[in-house]
């Protein structure tokens, strides 16, 4: 989990740790420079790993 938060922070990104509030994505990351948001869901973390793979998926969510 750290490793992605430190990954958005490299990019410029503020993230923000949601994960304990079972919203359904680990990481709410903002881009300061446009505004946009990004969710961030985290899988199979493991204290051990010395690489992390991130991947890219688009996904459209209606609020409510």
């Amino acid at each position: 989990m750290e490793a992605v938060m430190q990954h958005e922070r490299n990019l410029n990104n503020v993230p923000k740790d949601v994960s304990a509030k079972d919203l359904g994505y680990d990481i709410e990351s903002s881009e300061p420079s446009s505004g946009k948001l990004r969710f961030i869901e985290v899988k199979g973390r493991h204290l051990e790993a010395k690489t992390v793979t991130i991947t890219h998926t688009i996904t459209n969510v209606k609020p409510g």
